[in-house]
């Protein structure tokens, strides 16, 4: 009886061994495979994606051609913006939004 009880814990105990080893190459293998091949994946899908959306774009404006006056006021537009400080202004106000926001989640300070 000893000898039959002692097999069968070993065979137990090698059943488990195996789980483990076989749950660690399994968590190690996926591990590996999202830090180095779905990043790639991903980032060639999205390239694609671009990729599509542009030359579908490039198809569009080649068959109705670009309107001169539009890039002209894009220019203009980006002339007044950068003369009358527009950029600067608007990032003065959303630093300032920022601020009273942080200030406003400091405890027992009012403004």
């Amino acid at each position: 009886m000893p000898a039959l009880l002692s097999w069968l814990l070993s065979a137990f105990g090698s059943w488990v061994g195996y789980s483990v080893v076989r749950f660690t190459a399994m968590k190690l293998f996926i591990w590996t495979l999202v830090i180095t091949i779905v990043p790639v994946l991903f980032s060639r899908l999205i390239y694609m994606l671009i990729e599509g959306v542009m030359s579908t774009l490039n198809t569009i404006d080649g068959t109705y051609g670009v309107n001169s006056y539009l890039i002209n006021f894009t220019g203009i537009t980006a002339w007044f913006a950068i003369h009358l400080k527009i950029v600067e202004g608007f990032s003065l106000i959303m630093s300032a939004v920022a601020f009273r926001m942080a200030i406003r989640m400091i405890p027992f300070v009012r403004l």
